[in-house]
């Protein structure tokens, strides 16, 4: 490393590159060791390996490189690559990105879970998956504290430092303005934790009853409420390309409005 780490944000922002790196390399790898095996086997000419592992050595080089820049750099330039549209509310930046909320690098995960605190289908499934088993736990052990629709608990194994559960069910009907004041609360407990950077994902179909539009509209409205003093960075990242395309609509007429 080639540069100093000051803090535990600079900390997790480190793990999460490097997190990156690892990836990218396991990508570019697999295909050489894939033609080794085959190779060996006597599947496939010398003259396939090499050209495999030519192309890896190229591409390699450049993540070496890539990945010796500082943290801040790296990151700004994979939101420049990921981000479709970018705009502001007050004085909170928003971007859109077609991602895993767990492939963002962000101070708090917002995770929309059902009443009973299960983590086992969407997004919740995601984040268990990745983050660990003890995060499902440590919800279910506080989800009576989510009455006003928002629990936090820390991210396991993600480089996260909370991730912010959202309830999408309960005993009464869910409707947009129930969503709205559960992301309201969610983002009250992110100010609480000193979060500078969010990521929210979608929230369909997890929210039952709701369409993408719904959904994403019952999100900005929370937003455009929402007085910021902490959280300079809000990003919306799905993996699903309509729900990405209905935030930057909704976002578009929004900017044109004002």
């Amino acid at each position: 490393m080639f540069w100093n780490i000051d803090n535990e944000r600079d900390e997790r922002k480190t793990q999460f590159i490097e997190n990156i790196k690892i990836r990218k390399c396991h990508d570019l790898l697999s295909p050489l060791s894939d033609k080794l095996l085959a190779w060996d086997q006597g599947e496939i000419t010398p003259e396939e390996v090499i050209r495999t592992a030519l192309h890896a050595g190229k591409t390699g080089t450049t993540i070496i490189s890539d990945f010796k820049k500082r943290p801040d750099v790296i990151l700004a330039g994979i939101a420049m690559d990921e981000n479709k549209y970018l705009t502001a509310i007050g004085d909170t930046g928003i971007s859109v990105r077609q991602a895993k909320v767990t492939d963002v690098f962000s101070d708090a995960i917002f995770c929309p879970v059902p009443g009973d605190g299960s983590m086992t289908t969407g997004t919740a499934l995601v984040v268990r998956e990745e983050a660990g088993d003890e995060v499902e736990e440590k919800l279910k052990a506080n989800i009576k504290e989510a009455h006003r629709g928002a629990v936090a608990t820390s991210a396991g194994n993600l480089t996260s430092k909370n991730i912010i559960h959202v309830l999408t069910s309960g005993q009464d009907t869910f409707t947009e303005e129930r969503l709205a004041e559960s992301i309201s609360e969610a983002l009250r407990l992110a100010e609480e934790l000193d979060s500078e950077t969010l990521v929210i994902p979608g929230f369909f179909p997890e929210t039952a009853g709701m369409d993408r539009e719904t959904c994403a509209s019952a999100i900005l409205k929370a937003l455009r409420a929402y007085e910021a003093e902490n959280v300079q960075k809000v990003i919306l990242a799905d993996p699903d390309e309509e729900t990405v395309k209905t935030w930057i609509d909704i976002l578009e007429k929004m900017d044109e409005e004002e």
